[in-house]
């Protein structure tokens, strides 16, 4: 069977690219795509961290990030008490974290974006809050991978990470990290 086509662009493509991005945004979002949903809701939380992941961070050691964008991997537990759906950070925040953070990386000038993922043996998600004090969220990874994985843009400062799991238990997990740098110029 062959498609047809409209000046030589297949139909179900021309029809897609006139639809208005806010539109198809929408409709992700009505089929619970919650990226698509983050996209158009009210703009990030940006005000003070709510008093559930406000947990005592002073023990947690700062981990420098490399410019360059070597991988930082670290070995840390996910998972704890807090409802993060509960707190209304952003429709893609789900999952279960601890009151603090799991771990706080430093984001050196120069570093454009830093991508993370978490694998564990349990379905993964992750909470960040970026220096900007914006709270960005990350569940399961393309091909249908359950480790949380994003990939923000950032400035330099500290971001905080909580790391969670869908289910009410702690597990062992992996946090890889790794910035990426604005080429010079």
């Amino acid at each position: 069977m062959r498609r047809r086509q409209r000046r030589g662009v297949p139909i179900a493509r021309a029809t897609l690219d006139a639809e208005p991005r806010a539109e198809r945004l929408a409709r992700a979002c009505e089929l619970h795509d919650p990226q698509a949903c983050d996209a158009i809701a009210l703009p990030p939380r940006t005000s003070e961290i709510p008093a559930a992941l406000a947990g005592d961070s002073s023990e947690i050691a700062r981990t420098p990030l490399d410019a360059r964008g070597a991988r930082v991997t670290l070995e840390l537990y996910a998972g704890g008490d807090v409802d993060v759906a509960s707190l209304d950070l952003r429709p893609s925040c789900v999952g279960r974290v601890a009151s603090a953070p799991t771990a706080i990386v430093i984001v050196p000038r120069r570093v454009t974006h830093v991508h993370f993922r978490l694998a564990s043996i349990a379905d993964s998600t992750l909470v960040i809050r970026g220096p900007d004090g914006v709270f960005h969220c990350a569940d399961d990874a393309e091909g249908g991978s359950y480790d949380a994985d994003i990939t923000l843009p950032v400035r330099a400062g500290e971001i905080q990470i909580w790391t969670g799991v869908t289910q009410p238990y702690v597990v062992s997990g992996h946090l890889t990290v790794q910035a990426v740098t604005a080429p010079r110029r």
